[in-house]
């Protein structure tokens, strides 16, 4: 602030209003793209829930703005008032000159064309010497994270001041470069008139009252109220406070639907230094004249401190400043309005004051707009206040919630009510997910997974069921119609190839030598599940299972039934044809060992690899990888359900059927998610747990998102690839936790404790009676405590408890298989009602 040129002005502009209409955009387009009916429904759900959320004012979207001027003509006055007579005189005469010249010189009518360059070079001018100072002073030394506005966006900006509806082309563009000037006509008609035009035979011409404003946006009225400040707070507690002052009443639940608008200029340091020289030898008169009578003047003496310290400020480096904060309310009618400026006034404590505008408030609302050029609170009467550098931040509204992405998943900021997007669909993240149980993970992970399927981006998951089955994901995936692979019942072939046939020839033979090079990590994994301190064996054991592949993936015969199980597709006769694990171990029977030098550690090696494939293909895990696949691997959402294994090396080798599943969903599309739920078993296998942490490191080449959801951190980072999985976890979601969990969090993710402590506490589990859940977002370092809003539907799809699911079955008993749609949005309207009102679930029928 030290550095405000002089007669120049910085504005701070922030918006806060209950709006949905950029979320409702988005899940318009998500529905249009949703190869589901069913997803369209959840997703009309969310929009359902969207409208919910603002007509109550929870969603309120933040915006900032900032304007500066660049005055080109020095003799401006501060005000911004005309110049003078003389002035003007000077102007004219030079132009009527530069005419005169041009017409000796046998150039009449290009007096105009000198007068077009010399605004050319103001326009230059006032880029190189205005905005790219402003620009340093907030960008650099401010520390801000600005974006300049383009014609359009500023128009936009303008026009939604006065409408409701789309943005028309802007009326007229001046646009400078550094070869000339020009402007671009649209229309004839002048933007002011332009955005007050109205519609359907209304106009949108503000009316000025002096003590609101009434305008007209798409044929509905709203009021406007102007409150200035007044008086400043006594002091701050360091800048912090400073910088939180103005935000902490903004998130004041009952304020909302409001804009802070605060304009700064630089004030005369010596005439401010004068009159509190002045003040001081008034008041040491006062002192002087109650002591002579025997008194203490105690209001003298405070105001000489208070002078003398102002004084000793500005000598040490503080710069006085013009300071106009106003802010403006809206309401729909005016009863609303005169509560809503009331309950404003009482959010500032005194002695700071917030006194509503009854005179012209007409006049003040118009001079907060960016095309205004009178300063705010200049005119009819100078009532900015004069504050130095120290104390202005405190008046500065550019505190306000990271709002992450412009598009994505969204929460709800805790504080202020404004949403923050994760974009996993166009931006690669890895998302960690972590909570204690019923804290709402699944809702929280399935509201994602809706979105990424919508997007046509495929899924595969690992899913921990319960001992008879079912689990969070075995009700949503049936609900969509996808893949649920149960090992007692389905297979998933893993020698089954990824589908390049829609990929250039170059790209397919590097795409498949990532496959082959995963299906032989695999296989190692399967003979050999633990080799430490088998460091030659392991070696042997790699290099006659890649011979062996080299030979299988170079056999015509194998090579003719891929191509016809491709051509034929799931469920056809060539596909119960496909090469599997079967004719895999037939190539490392006749793998020639002379050919590789003999010996007994080839014999060893090659008995390993045939007695451990043997073993895996007349097991119960060995044939629901080693047969055709029994269900169509080219579904959206395929989940893996992990249950009744024997040991942990089924479930390493099942994990690893489920990577493979991954991968060639990766390969054949240009983006994919791999989710993991309750993963902690995984980590215990090094082979697993490298897989996953490449797929980490590297999944973003393949366009493969990695999700992880757990109770703790503890599994994932002490395993031995933990640092490099949790490192590549650009997104961690952290809900309510346990309070012995508080360690963990800050051992292993290196928390400190009074941030991840608000997790810990009561307050942090999910509230039923408004169906939310509670989050720390942590987004590449950033951290923000959010809610999660998801709709009924939502819910209502990924409700497992046995009570719920009880409910839902009574319900879905009711209608007809052919009625499913209609069954899920009764059941989540009585079982959502249900869970508002604290009522049994026995009630849903």
């Amino acid at each position: 602030m030290k550095e405000i040129p002089p007669k120049e002005r910085i504005t701070f502009h922030l918006r806060s209003f209950s709006d949905d209409k950029d979320r409702l955009a988005e899940l318009t387009s998500l529905m249009d793209k949703a190869p589901l009916i069913q997803l369209k429904l959840l997703l009309a759900g969310e929009k359902k829930r969207g409208q919910e959320l603002k007509k109550v004012g929870l969603r309120q979207p933040k915006s900032m703005y900032i304007f500066t001027t660049y005055t080109v003509d020095s003799v401006v006055e501060e005000t911004g008032d005309n110049k003078s007579l003389i002035d003007e005189l000077v102007i004219w005469v030079s132009n009527q000159t530069d005419n005169f010249w041009a017409g000796l010189q046998g150039k009449k009518g290009e007096g105009g064309e000198v007068s077009k360059k010399k605004r050319h070079k103001f326009f230059l001018t006032a880029f190189n010497e205005g905005y790219l100072r402003w620009e340093q002073l907030l960008d650099i030394k401010m520390g801000l994270t600005i974006e300049p506005m383009s014609a359009s966006e500023y128009w936009h900006y303008i026009w939604q001041k006065f409408n409701d509806q789309k943005t028309p082309v802007i009326p007229q563009v001046i646009k400078i470069t550094k070869e000339g000037i020009e402007e671009e006509i649209n229309t004839n008609k002048h933007p002011i008139s332009r955005l007050i035009e109205g519609e359907k035979g209304l106009p949108n011409c503000p009316d000025g009252h002096p003590s609101y404003i009434k305008i007209r946006r798409g044929g509905k009225e709203h009021y406007v109220g102007v409150a200035v400040l007044s008086s400043k707070p006594a002091g701050f507690d360091g800048v912090a406070d400073q910088l939180r002052y103005l935000w902490e009443i903004l998130c004041k639940p009952q304020v909302k639907d409001v804009e802070i608008i605060t304009q700064f200029s630089a004030a005369n340091a010596t005439v401010v230094k004068s009159n509190m020289q002045r003040v001081t030898k008034q008041n040491n008169l006062a002192v002087s004249m109650a002591a002579d009578h025997q008194n203490i003047d105690v209001g003298a003496n405070l105001n000489t401190r208070k002078s003398v310290q102002t004084q000793e400020k500005i000598y040490e480096g503080a710069i006085p400043l013009n300071v106009a904060m106003t802010i403006l309310v809206y309401r729909q009618t005016l009863p609303q309005l005169n509560d809503a400026m009331s309950t404003l006034s009482d959010c500032f404590q005194l002695p700071a004051k917030l006194i509503r505008e009854v005179d012209y408030a007409w006049k003040v609302w118009l001079q907060t707009f960016c095309i205004c050029w009178e300063n705010i609170l200049s005119t009819p009467f100078n009532r900015r206040s004069l504050l130095l550098t120290d104390e202005a931040l405190g008046f500065t509204p550019i505190t306000m919630t990271k709002p992450g992405s412009k598009k994505g998943f969204e929460l709800i900021a805790d504080e202020g009510g404004a949403p923050v997007k994760i974009d996993f669909i166009k931006s690669h993240r890895n998302v960690a997910v972590f909570g204690t149980t019923r804290s709402g993970k699944s809702v929280l992970v399935s509201g994602m997974l809706t979105m990424a399927l919508a997007a046509n981006i495929p899924v595969v998951a690992l899913d921990y069921p319960k001992p008879d089955g079912t689990s969070t994901f075995t009700d949503y995936t049936k609900f969509l119609g996808q893949a649920y692979f149960d090992i007692l019942k389905e297979s998933n072939n893993l020698f089954e190839i990824p589908d390049l046939r829609g990929v250039e020839a170059e790209e397919q033979q590097e795409r498949f030598q990532d496959y082959r090079a995963f299906l032989e990590s695999a296989l190692v994994t399967m003979v050999l599940p633990e080799s430490e301190g088998k460091v030659v064996l392991e070696q042997t054991v790699r290099s006659l299972i890649g011979k062996a592949l080299s030979e299988f993936f170079e056999d015509d015969s194998i090579v003719e039934r891929y191509n016809r199980a491709l051509a034929g597709g799931f469920g056809s006769p060539a596909w119960k044809e496909t090469p599997t694990l079967t004719d895999y171990i037939k190539f490392c029977e006749n793998v020639d060992l002379e050919a590789l030098g003999g010996g007994a550690t080839l014999q060893e090696a090659q008995a390993q690899i045939l007695l451990q494939l043997k073993y895996w293909q007349g097991s119960r895990v060995g044939k629901a990888i080693g047969n055709p696949s029994s269900f169509p691997t080219d579904v959206s959402l395929l989940v893996f359900a992990l249950r009744n294994l024997s040991n942990q090396s089924e479930a390493a080798i099942l994990a690893l059927s489920a990577y493979s599943a991954a991968l060639r969903r990766a390969l054949s599309s240009p983006a994919s998610i791999f989710f993991v739920d309750e993963s902690p078993i995984l980590f215990k296998f090094k082979e697993i747990a490298t897989l996953i942490a490449r797929l980490c490191a590297n999944g973003a080449k393949a366009g493969i998102r990695v999700f992880l959801s757990g109770q703790d951190p503890n599994t994932i980072v002490e395993s031995h690839v933990g640092s490099q999985i949790m490192q590549n976890m650009n997104t961690r979601l952290i809900g309510r936790i346990q309070v012995n969990a508080i360690e963990s969090f800050t051992r292993f993710l290196y928390y400190e404790r009074n941030i991840i402590a608000k997790n810990a506490s009561e307050s942090f589990f999910p509230k039923r009676s408004e169906l939310y859940s509670n989050w720390l977002l942590d987004i590449d370092g950033t951290y923000t405590y959010c809610r999660y809003y998801p709709g009924a539907l939502q819910i209502a799809a990924v409700a497992n408890n046995p009570d719920e699911q009880e409910a839902r079955d009574r319900v879905l008993s009711r209608y007809p298989p052919d009625k499913k749609l209609e069954a899920l949005v009764d059941f989540a309207n009585q079982y959502t009602a249900a869970i508002k009102n604290g009522c049994s679930l026995d009630t849903v029928n």
